[in-house]
């Protein structure tokens, strides 16, 4: 896994290497991979309304290659990728009470050829609020953890939240 300041190299994608036991495998020099291709896409609600400052992640299934960035104002984004097979994962920020009703996105970059995703999010009508305790009832302060929750309508929607000192409040 590499990440530098400017997300701008990568890895290269390479072979698996297997190196003996007790002995030294010397690399040389590796030349990184410039990030030139692109993802671009919205995030939005719904209504069609953008989501601003949603976290946008991928990654590929084969090798170390991973990339994110933020929505802008209007819910778009741009992700600097290697040419292959990226997996796309959203999430927006915690304070919106916002669901997704479908799974992370797949989708095949191809070197020169922008890929375009888009996200669409429920908006919450309930809330859930719990606090972990042990078996004589004490709160659980020194837990953490993540929360998630399922709609009746998809099996595979979900939105959480991180549980902090044993408590959560997913809205």
């Amino acid at each position: 896994f590499l990440r530098g300041e400017t997300n701008e190299l990568t890895l290269p994608v390479v072979q698996t290497i297997v190196v003996a036991a007790g002995s030294i495998l010397d690399l040389q020099s590796i030349q990184l991979a410039r990030m030139n291709d692109r993802i671009t896409g919205t995030v939005k609600k719904a209504d069609g309304t953008g989501i601003a400052d949603a976290q946008v992640n991928s990654w590929m299934q084969e090798g170390s290659n991973y990339a994110n960035t933020r929505t802008d104002a209007t819910g778009a984004f741009t992700l600097r990728v290697v040419p292959g097979e990226w997996e796309v994962y959203v999430a927006p920020p915690s304070d919106q009470s916002l669901y997704s009703p479908g799974e992370n996105k797949r989708v095949v970059v191809r070197s020169g050829i922008p890929a375009q995703l888009n996200f669409t999010f429920g908006v919450a009508d309930s809330s859930l609020i719990g606090t972990l305790v042990d078996a004589n009832g004490a709160a659980l302060s020194s837990v953490y953890g993540y929360a998630n929750l399922y709609t009746s309508q998809h099996s595979d929607s979900n939105f959480g939240t991180p549980i902090e000192h044993g408590t959560f409040t997913i809205a």
